[in-house]
């Protein structure tokens, strides 16, 4: 079965979560950010905020606040 991720872009992903915060290092890190993460912020600071300000690679349109948060580490390859 193929991944979310996977099918948004078309290729290999892999989510890492590091154990500690502060830590590690990035090969071609992809960052990835959820529309309604952003909504539930703006939200919470009362004013509307523009996403390209966390300069993430990938925006997706979600339904859920930080739903993102909760997709496990995982290296997987795209199906051919």
């Amino acid at each position: 079965m193929e991944r979310l991720p996977e099918r948004l872009v078309g290729s290999d992903v892999r989510l890492v979560r590091l154990d500690a915060h502060g830590v590690g290092s990035d090969i071609r890190p992809v960052t990835i950010l959820g529309s309604e993460s952003v909504r539930e912020l703006a939200r919470q600071y009362g004013q509307e905020l523009d996403a390209r300000r966390f300069r993430m690679l990938i925006e997706l349109d979600t339904e859920v606040p930080r739903v993102e948060d909760g997709w496990k580490a995982a290296c997987s390859r795209a199906r051919t």
